[in-house]
């Protein structure tokens, strides 16, 4: 310690302390030390200093390990004097440190306790001797006081040290000089004492006699959880001979599989195997793992009960919440339990005691939906669970099915045939055999046949269930068209969009619609009223022409085009001129054209008075579009 002043002294005057403070500049702090030699109270151990009281001014730091004297000042003060830094190096610093190995220790600073053995750095060639001289007088000595202050010693110190990795510091003494001082330690040791520090530091065989190594391993209970102690396996077995191996490796085998045993208990009393906090493995994986480094026993079949176990308890609380809530989410997860266990027709009784009252309770709530919504869900946990409900359901399936049709046909409703009717009949008769549903089919045929509605009749013949041939929804549709009066076929028009009207029918629908207007002028009502028509001029002819011109989007065969010719050619000059302008016919009959020629004058002519040029005009812009048809023959009319 170049440029430090150390003086003389008897080592009884000296004291360890930590600096607890140091204000530069106020020029003044506190040292925090401990009652050793002191008669003073722990919590009156704190010494006063400045700048005068320190002969190494480096040692003015906060948390500085340091050696000093002390002396009283005016008013029952304590200051320190003297004060410098520890160092190991100083012979009598290292002995007066010792003496505050234990029990005196630690010292309070403002906010934080500091270990005065941790700062110091003994050399263990001054601590052995005190850890031999604790132990013997030990006014309280016995297995437990003996063993902790064992441990209180080993945990100064790493469990691994390099540079061999030697494991526990005694190891690493027992090729040095130390060797001598872990020897002393040791033979101070009852034989009680001794097996306790093995149990807690089994690489401490290496300064145990055979006799001792062999009285630990007759009452070895391997402490397996703990990960040190494992690891303090592998180390120990090269310390011991062939004999105490086979001892040693058997006492951790049997530890092994009890461990590996209470796990699988535990898994089966929770339900489940954790998932592992680090890395991609669960519990029971990890724990097969290290099983496998002290035992061949795989326990397969222990390990599978305990997942059937699990398993099973994991069905077992899917069935209880099904029990509450019948929802999807409750449905698909007892199903997806179902399909884990190992043996699932085991627990199709447990199943069978929760579903059926379920089942119960939608009949009688006369909910056939959900009866048979639950018949087929429990049908995938035994196929005969339907049977003993569905024969005393029959009659509420066959009422329920044919008041459903019967509205569908009331309302003449496709969609309702279809959504509501048809999905039902496919949902109730799944679980019954082929012969009760085509029995069932006849049955519904005929209520078909009585319906009013050809989109009802035609998806009738459409549907893959087939309830009418496509022959008979046609026939029974032209018996329905025919029936029709022009207001039926007006609202149709109006209600549709026209284009999609099924081809089967749409030439029958043209044809009759035809027939009911055929010998109506289109000046007069074809439905033979007048609501929708000035009650004073009587014209109904832009009704009729936009009747026609609706119903023309369905002449799309040759037997609706040769009626519409038909019908043309009944048609007088005014109605053929009026649905010419509308463009409802391309072509005029020539006696038409020369009845327009014929009629004209200068009159139906104009000058624009817009134009810089003067060029005849028809005023009658259909008069112009007659004569500008290049199809018409004009000039025979003129002639």
């Amino acid at each position: 310690m170049m440029g430090i002043r150390i003086p003389s002294y008897n080592p009884e005057d000296w004291f360890l302390g930590v600096i607890k403070f140091f204000d530069s500049r106020k020029d003044f702090g506190y040292i925090a030390s401990n009652n050793c030699g002191m008669s003073l109270a722990t919590y009156e151990q704190d010494f006063w200093v400045n700048s005068d009281c320190f002969t190494d001014s480096s040692a003015k730091v906060e948390g500085a390990l340091v050696v000093f004297q002390w002396e009283h000042q005016s008013g029952g003060k304590r200051r320190a004097k003297n004060v410098r830094r520890f160092s190991k190096s100083v012979e009598d610093d290292c002995k007066l440190a010792v003496k505050y190995c234990g029990t005196h220790e630690v010292v309070q600073l403002k906010e934080r306790q500091v270990n005065m053995m941790g700062l110091c750095g003994l050399p263990r060639k001054y601590l052995l001797p005190q850890l031999k001289a604790s132990i013997i007088s030990n006014e309280n000595r016995n297995i437990e006081t003996t063993l902790e202050i064992f441990k209180q010693f080993i945990g100064k110190y790493k469990t691994v040290l390099p540079p061999n990795n030697w494991r526990y510091v005694f190891s690493k003494d027992f090729d040095s000089e130390l060797k001598s001082e872990w020897i002393q330690i040791f033979s101070i040791l009852s034989d009680e004492e001794w097996i306790a520090v093995l149990n807690a530091y089994p690489p401490a065989v290496i300064y145990a006699n055979d006799v001792t190594i062999d009285n630990w391993l007759k009452q070895l209970t391997p402490r397996f959880v703990d990960s040190t102690a494992r690891d303090d396996f592998k180390y120990t077995l090269e310390l011991l001979n062939e004999v105490q191996k086979a001892v040693y490796v058997k006492k951790w085998r049997i530890a092994a599989e009890e461990d590996f045993l209470q796990k699988l208990a535990s898994y089966k009393q929770k339900g489940e195997i954790p998932r592992s906090i680090i890395g991609p493995f669960d519990e029971l994986k990890k724990a097969r793992i290290l099983l496998a480094k002290f035992s061949d026993n795989q326990f397969e079949s222990e390990i599978q009960d305990c997942l059937d176990s699990i398993k099973a308890a994991k069905f077992r609380a899917a069935l209880e919440e099904f029990s509450k809530n019948q929802d999807s989410y409750r449905r698909d997860r007892l199903k997806e339990a179902f399909k884990e266990l190992e043996n699932p027709l085991k627990y199709v009784g447990e199943f069978t005691e929760i579903a059926s009252p379920i089942i119960q309770k939608y009949i009688d709530a006369n909910n056939l939906v959900s009866v048979f919504s639950m018949l087929k869900y429990a049908s995938e946990f035994n196929e005969d669970f339907s049977t003993s409900f569905l024969y005393g359901l029959k009659s509420s399936v066959e009422e329920t099915l044919s008041n459903e049709l019967s509205e569908a046909i009331s309302k003449n409703s496709k969609y309702y045939f279809e959504n509501t009717f048809e999905n039902h009949f496919s949902q109730f008769t799944s679980l019954y055999d082929n012969e009760y549903a085509t029995l069932l089919k006849v049955q519904y045929e005929q209520q078909i046949r009585e319906s009013k509605s050809i989109d009802l009749l035609l998806y009738a013949a459409d549907s893959r269930f087939e309830w009418i041939s496509q022959e008979d929804a046609i026939t029974l549709c032209k018996g329905i068209i025919y029936l029709w009066s022009y207001e039926d076929i007006d609202n149709l028009l109006n209600g549709y969009i026209v284009d999609d009207t099924d081809s089967r029918v749409a030439s029958y629908i043209f044809v009759h619609a035809i027939d009911l207007i055929a010998s109506i002028n289109i000046n007069d009502s074809f439905g033979g009223n007048s609501n929708d028509i000035d009650s004073t001029s009587k014209d109904y002819s832009s009704k009729s022409i936009y009747f026609i011109e609706r119903l023309l989007k369905l002449n799309n065969t040759e037997t609706t085009r040769n009626r519409w010719g038909q019908y043309i050619s009944t048609l007088n000059a005014e109605t053929l001129l009026a649905l010419y302008d509308r463009g409802l016919i391309n072509i005029l009959p020539n006696d038409v054209i020369e009845h327009v020629v014929n009629g004209l004058s200068l009159k139906d002519t104009f000058n624009s008075p817009n134009g810089w040029y003067s060029v005849p005009a028809f005023q009658n812009k259909s008069i112009e579009k007659i004569l500008s048809n290049p199809t018409a023959d004009i000039f025979s009319s003129i002639v």
